[in-house]
This record gives structure tokens, sequence and C-alpha cells, in this order.
């Protein structure tokens, strides 16, 4: 039906978008590569769904720690985007595939060409036909499950109709107490649901130094003295971020401001932003620089995967999606590298990391241009207090860095 409805719509996106055009005729079709069709009937293959880029690095942390206990499993990953399905091709050799669109017809090609007998949902990506189909071949389970309010409150509303779909459900590793007693209160019966705590609490590694060196190369200037990082950034959030550039470049020597876009497709957004308040920019991609390359500029990395490398660089970090409504993006990785880091007020979708955090002010919450410029002067003037206030995030998380050997023993005791 909202199919129908949105076709005209949907018609003028695919012939005047090539992304998109791409993406969904990817999604239509699925196509299934040669390793996976000639997986070994013996040896039981595994679909992992990860809907994005966050879910993609999750899933693949969890299969490689999952393959040392066990080398002859056997995955294939599937994902919503051809950003995550690149991104995810890069990071590991196990096959990514574009995820197919949850109609019957389609799933049941797919599923006959690939062949998977188990379905692994990475956090609460649930498809209904996907579910329902993959619980008549094999057991499902949800890893790093997660209700937010938003979200909680929709499947109350609809619960005669998710009720179907939730009793398709083998297993659901939630990852946290207040999501595994909500899906407790949608009907989930108790000995299905384990709280083994959230996979996005691991500690980071740090990333290579061959990896560094470019990266460093690409935007950082031998002026650089002080660098701050804004990740995850949605355009509306130029707004804020922009004025305070303007200010700490005057005032701090050295000041260096890095703006990782969430989606690298909006480059020419935040290139026309830039353009119309007149404030000089490169981008990563082209290494570009403004006609006076030694003037104060903002460097825009419009390429995907090095974000993590970004943060490990930052003297202090913003992490986006957070001074409008978008729910936030994860700030963890960054306190996992002892930065000191701020975000907007409407970071819901992490409220328990949020929370964790605050609790032992290992995070800063910024509403506006003057808390933002505040914040980010006080990192520079009382750098002893900013790597304080990182270590102390880092702390927590450390506290918490369980969820990973969890997750996994679980699964190896229901996979064996």
């Amino acid at each position: 039906m909202a199919l129908v409805l949105f076709s005209p719509l949907l018609a003028f996106k695919f012939l005047s978008d090539r992304q998109f055009r791409k993406n969904f005729s990817g999604r239509l079709g699925p196509f299934v590569p040669a390793p996976v069709t000639t997986s070994d009937p013996q040896s039981p293959t595994i679909w992992v769904h990860a809907a994005s880029i966050g879910e993609i690095r999750l899933a693949i942390k969890l299969i490689h720690t999952w393959l040392q206990t066990d080398k002859e499993k056997r995955f294939f990953i599937t994902t919503n985007t051809i950003q995550s399905k690149i991104l995810g091709e890069r990071e590991t050799g196990i096959p990514v595939l574009l995820a197919p669109f949850d109609f019957s017809f389609i799933l049941k090609k797919f599923i006959r060409l690939a062949k998977p007998r188990h379905l692994i949902l990475i956090e609460t990506e649930i498809w209904p036909n996907m579910v329902r189909l993959m619980a008549e071949t094999g057991q499902v389970t949800i890893v790093n499950a997660r209700l937010s309010d938003r979200y909680f409150k929709r499947y109350l509303r609809g619960k005669f109709l998710f009720k179907k779909t939730i009793a398709h459900f083998d297993w659901i590793l939630a990852r946290d107490k207040i999501s595994t007693e909500r899906f407790l209160s949608l009907g989930v019966p108790s000995h299905h649901v384990f709280n083994v705590g959230n996979l996005k609490y691991e500690v980071p590694q740090p990333p290579a130094e061959s990896a560094l060196a470019s990266i460093r190369a690409a935007c950082r200037s031998s002026r650089t003295r002080f660098l701050f990082v804004a990740g995850s950034l949605q355009p509306e959030e130029l707004s804020i971020i922009l004025p305070a550039w303007k200010i700490l470049q005057q005032e701090v020597s050295g000041f260096q401001m890095v703006l990782i876009p969430r989606h690298p497709d909006k480059r020419d957004e935040f290139a026309r932003t830039l353009a119309q308040k007149r404030v000089p920019h490169s981008f990563s991609s082209t290494r570009t620089e403004p006609e006076n390359g030694d003037e104060p500029h903002v460097c825009v990395i419009d390429q995907m995967g090095i974000l993590k490398s970004w943060y490990f660089l930052a003297d202090v970090v913003f992490v986006g999606g957070s001074l409008c409504d978008r729910g936030g993006q994860n700030m963890v990785e960054a306190v996992g590298f002892k930065k000191p880091v701020c975000i907007g007020p409407y970071a819901t979708n992490f409220k328990d990391e949020v929370d964790l955090l605050l609790s032992v002010h290992g995070l800063q919450i910024v509403h506006n241009i003057e808390e933002l410029v505040t914040f980010i002067r006080s990192c520079h003037q009382d750098q002893a207090a900013a790597a304080a206030m990182g270590e102390r995030g880092y702390q927590k998380i450390a506290e918490q860095a369980h969820a990973l050997d969890a997750n996994v023993r679980k699964l190896s005791e229901i996979y064996s």
C-alpha cells in the first residue's frame, strides 16, 4: 500500500538519483555471489543482517571474535545501503550483500540462492517476512537488542500486529536491563531473553600508524596546534558549529576544525552552506585547498571508514545528530580514546550511554553556540582537566567492556 501511495515520488527519485537507483535496484533483485551460493551443506551458513554502518561494524567485530573460537562457522552479512556494503567489504573478507526488500517473493528467491540456515539481526532491525521465512529454516536471534523510548511506544501501540513477528524469535540477546524488560512486556517468554550487555561499550583499538599518517596529511596543516573534530554531523547542525569555529579560530592559536558528515553523499549540502557562510574549506577526497592555503579553513571529510582515526587524533570531539532531533550518534568510540567529548541535547537513541557517562562527568551536553565555544575553550585552556574528563569516561566504558565475549559465548551455545 505504501509503495502504491508513494510510487510517483519513488519513480522520480529512481530517475533523478543515481545512488538511489543503484541501491533500490540492488535490493529489488539482490545479487548473491558464488562464495555464498556454493556454501558447504555440512557447515550451515549464518545470515547476519546489519542495517547500516554502525551495525556493520558491530557485525564484523562479533563475527571475527566468534571465528576465533569456532573457525568452521560460515557467515554472510546483508545491509541496507551501498555505502555500508562498501565499508563492510573493505573491513572484512566475509561476503557483504545488499539486503533484499521485505517482500516474500524476493526473500524466497534470495534464501533459495544464499541457502542460510539461521538468521542473526544486529540491534532491532525487524523485518516481518525476513523473520518469518528464516524461522522456517532455522533459529532467529537478535543481538545487541534494544528498544528506544520512541520505538517501544510504537510497538506497544501495535502490539497485536507485532505479536506474530515476535513469536518467530528464538532468542533475544538484549543490550541492557531496560530493553530486556521491554521485550518481556511485549510478550517474549522470559527464558528466551538474556541481558548480555552492550556491544558498543567495547574499548576501541587505536588505528594503525600507517593509516594515521595519510590522514594527518589530508587536512592537518603545519599550523595545527589544537584539533576539534565534529563527527557524524548533520547539515542543520552547521548553524551552531560554524559560528563556533569563527570565534575559536580567532582566539586559539593553531585551531583546526574537521567536519565529518554522517552521510558522505551530503557533501554538496555541506559545501553550499559553507559557501553561503563564507567559510574557507577543503574536502579530503579532492584535497583542494582554499586559495590562501595558510589561512584558517575548515576541512570536510567526505570519505568513509576513517571517523575512528579522526577521533583518535582529536584534542576535543563533538558527536553529531544531537543538536537536531535525529536521535544522536554513538559517542562511546570517541570516549574510548580518552577524549573530552560533547554532544547536543537530542541523543535520545543513546540514553543509557549518556546517563552512564554523565554520572562520572565523562561527557558534556551543549545546547547552543556559547556552550559549545565554552567547552572547547576550556579544554584548550585547561588540558589537564580535559584529559581527566577523558580518563573518567574511558574508565566507565572499560568497566562495561565485557559484552563481546558474553555475546559470543551465548551464540556459541545457541548455534553449537
